[in-house]
């Protein structure tokens, strides 16, 4: 299925709020706020969600602040390639991109997460690129920047969402996805900025030098850079 048409469910904890006037305003205003280079509330953030993803933004989604700080700690600039792993409901990519002005792509594993994404970037008429996949079959030569807020743990249980695998497959899943980011790290080009907010589960390869350490939101944000 093709972003144009994405598969989004009618009603449910996982349905949009209906697009009145009165939220197409709000969300124009979120939207320049972000482009202007200043941050907004999650609340004002996240009402664009549905409400199942709403309310797990404050454990599953990059806060806004923290994302501001990542796009600083990138050096995004216009026309720089972000990956984020593990996308989810698109919230840091569809910030970066606002602030930024960078070619933004998610890669997201829950077909439902991705379409959300994308049906939010379209609402606040922000451009991103969102896939529904796995980042195996990305390049890692394309982009100057990488993403990873812990995107392996399999912790995320929304209403509506159904996994492709049985819960008790999760563990060995994960560390196979674990395995084979450090080999995507090793394979990325040198100069390539990486980002991790709470970890993603392994270890940065040699090569890396570590350029930040900060403690945002519980979480530890840490920057790295390939020599």
């Amino acid at each position: 299925m093709s972003a144009a048409t994405p598969i989004l469910a009618a009603e449910g904890p996982l349905a949009f709020p209906p697009f009145t006037e009165a939220r197409r305003v709000r969300a124009e205003l979120v939207a320049g706020i972000l482009r202007s280079g200043r941050d907004v509330s999650d609340a004002a953030f996240d009402e664009i969600y549905p409400e199942a993803v709403r309310r797990a933004s404050g454990v599953h989604w990059t806060p806004v602040r923290v994302c501001v700080r990542i796009v600083e700690l990138l050096r995004l600039e216009r026309d720089a390639r972000l990956l984020d792993i593990g996308s989810g409901a698109g919230k840091f990519c569809i910030v970066a991109a606002a602030m930024s002005g960078a070619h933004v792509r998610g890669v997201e594993r829950q077909a439902a997460l991705a379409d959300i994404a994308r049906e939010t970037a379209r609402r606040l008429d922000i451009e991103v690129e969102i896939a529904e996949g796995t980042f195996e079959t990305e390049d890692p030569q394309r982009f100057d920047a990488l993403y990873l807020f812990n995107p392996f743990t399999e912790t995320l249980l929304l209403p509506g969402l159904v996994h492709e695998v049985p819960a008790d497959r999760f563990g060995r899943r994960g560390a196979n996805d674990v395995a084979a980011a450090e080999r995507f790290l090793e394979q990325a080009r040198a100069g390539v900025r990486v980002v991790t907010f709470c970890g993603f589960g392994g270890t940065i390869p040699p090569g890396y030098e570590r350029l930040a350490f900060e403690m945002w939101d519980g979480g530890a944000l840490e920057l790295w850079e390939k020599l």
